[in-house]
């Protein structure tokens, strides 16, 4: 939270109304007979007590900023306060120490020109230590249960009537040991939707909003529901979990059907308690169409801060475009369009997971959207390449699940031989690389045919099977029989065609001649070495008396040609 209030500019605007005696006698008065004493006691509690806490805090913000050059006089009695009382007006944190030395004209400095003081005295010491003074009442407040001094804190912050350079004693809260305070978590947590201190993060907002649950105040309703749906807005976790098709449909998915179902059945139109509860179950279940719903219903029956709030996303073109689409989109009956236009929104913000989570609703009725979905997971920030890759691979294996494509087969045969290599399951994505090259072949592509023959054949990551070898290149060269040129080894299965078939046929059927005829051809002719031995042996194993010895002449020069480095 520190790394945004560093860059914050110090600016502040001393107001130009006339000073106030009554801020003045305030401040004077509260150090009487040890009073202000009383003002620090963060165990007293009393509803007087807060108020005259925070009426005080107001007088020392409004002093500080109402204070002119017509003032010499209560400066230097300030000024004279401040130096005898330095243990009250001590400040956790010196927000002017870095512009000590520096010249006068630096954008929070103000000309006095008093006699009795100088203009360093009071812009680097005096007006600190009374804005300072004034946040920590205020923060004193908040920690005895005083929300009202909450709002008013940080609208005068956010209004410039406090130094932004005094915020970091507010925002050290988080880091201190207050974990138990509930006001503290409720302050925390509106610093966290409100990107104008910090930089905004709904998730730690619903996190200490939910932790100050104990606090009987009513916006903290509001916050909790608004923080919620600006959760699922920003989709700053971006997770491949979201995406059903990739995931199993119940994976991490938050269900209050039923408490939903029994809330609405009892729901009064004015009961915003019970409004903002179903905002908040709706916006955990992504039904973010039905939690802006009742939180809009909720803003027009009661005033809140988180309210404010809303209104100003609205005011921003581009927030108030996904408001309006979210609106609009039902993710149990999702309209295509809608779908796509929040995807694009998404999309263009590069947060390329939420992108496809919402392309997935209206991919049934346009499948190509899973291909714009894989050249977005390329580019998505997913720290493991594995899940990468599943999440590719799966993709894929979804589009073809709606479009009997060729290349995308293969292409799936291809991620999975390829990321088998650096798996644990080697032996698992090898199988399955082998499935989806015999789909690819079965389908049509061309390249496939020839290396599923040739992985039939070598027996290296499915089982030797010279019979479906040859099925296989029989089917890879009969591609080219239209055209005029092929690979030589083709000719037999063009030229002869039904010649090389029938007898393809007759030795699959136990034909002994013709399985003598059929591996001589593909020793001689085909270069299928391996293939023409195991027909040959299969003519010998009969008593084929020339296959016998045709194989061991065979397999003798096949041997040979493997030691000088030959396949086949």
């Amino acid at each position: 939270m520190i790394q945004k209030i560093c860059v914050f500019t110090f600016v502040f605007i001393f107001s130009s109304c006339a000073f106030s005696s009554n801020d003045f006698s305030t401040v004077m008065s509260s150090f009487g007979n040890g009073n202000n004493n009383r003002y620090q006691n963060k165990s007293n509690k009393g509803k007087d007590n807060l108020e005259s806490t925070r009426r005080l805090a107001t007088a020392y913000i409004n002093l500080a900023n109402s204070l002119s050059s017509r003032d010499c006089n209560r400066l230097k009695q300030l000024y004279n306060l401040v130096k005898t009382k330095k243990t009250a007006f001590a400040l956790d944190y010196d927000p002017y120490s870095d512009y000590k030395g520096k010249d006068g004209s630096v954008s929070n400095y103000k000309k006095f020109g008093c006699n009795t003081l100088t203009d360093d005295e009071i812009n680097y010491n005096l007006l600190p230590k009374l804005f300072g003074k004034g946040v920590s009442l205020y923060k004193t407040a908040i920690l005895s249960g005083d929300t009202e001094s909450l709002t008013i804190l940080l609208n005068r912050f956010k209004l410039q009537e406090i130094p932004l350079s005094h915020f970091i004693t507010i925002a050290r809260m988080e880091d201190k040991d207050l974990n138990d305070n509930p006001y503290v978590k409720f302050l925390i947590g509106q610093l966290y939707i409100d990107d104008y201190f910090v930089n905004k993060n709904p998730t730690k907002a619903v996190e200490y909003f939910k932790a100050a649950g104990d606090i009987q105040e009513h916006d903290l309703g509001y916050y909790l529901a608004f923080a919620k749906i600006e959760e699922g807005i920003e989709s700053q976790d971006e997770s491949l979990s979201k995406i059903s098709f990739l995931n199993d449909e119940n994976q991490n998915k938050t269900n209050h059907d039923d408490l939903i179902k029994q809330i609405e059945e009892n729901l009064d139109p004015k009961d915003y308690p019970s409004m903002l509860r179903l905002s908040f179950y709706y916006a955990e279940d992504e039904k973010l169409n039905r939690a802006i719903e009742y939180f809009d219903i909720a803003c027009t029956l009661e005033a809140s801060r988180a309210c404010e709030l809303y209104k100003q996303q609205l005011k921003q073109p581009q927030k108030n475009k996904i408001y309006s689409l979210l609106r609009k989109f039902d993710k149990n009956n999702p309209d295509i369009k809608v779908s796509v236009a929040i995807a694009k929104w998404y999309e263009d913000l590069g947060k390329n997971l939420t992108a496809i989570y919402y392309y997935s609703y209206a991919m049934d009725k346009d499948p190509k959207l899973l291909l714009k979905m894989v050249k977005l997971l390329e580019t998505a920030n997913i720290e493991f390449s594995s899940e990468l890759e599943m999440a590719i691979i799966n993709t894929y294996i979804k589009y073809d699940s709606y479009i009997d494509n060729a290349e995308i087969k293969y292409k799936i045969f291809e991620l999975y031989f390829y990321s088998s290599r650096s798996s644990d399951s080697v032996l698992e994505k090898q199988k399955i690389s082998m499935y989806w090259l015999e789909k690819a072949a079965e389908a049509g592509h061309v390249l496939a045919k020839l290396k599923i023959s040739d992985e039939y054949k070598s027996g290296r990551y499915i089982k030797q099977d010279f019979t479906k070898t040859l099925y296989w290149y029989n089917s890879y060269c009969n591609v080219f029989k239209e055209n005029e040129s092929y690979i030589y080894t083709c000719s037999p299965f063009i030229e002869k065609e039904k010649e090389t078939s029938d007898l393809i046929t007759k030795a699959n059927n136990g034909d002994m001649e013709a399985q003598f005829n059929l591996g001589k051809i593909l020793y001689d002719d085909v270069a299928l070495y391996t293939t023409g031995l195991y027909y040959l042996k299969l003519a010998a194993d009969q008593g084929h008396k020339e296959a016998k010895s045709y194989y061991h002449r065979y397999e003798r020069r096949y041997e040979l040609m493997c030691s000088m480095n030959f396949s086949g």
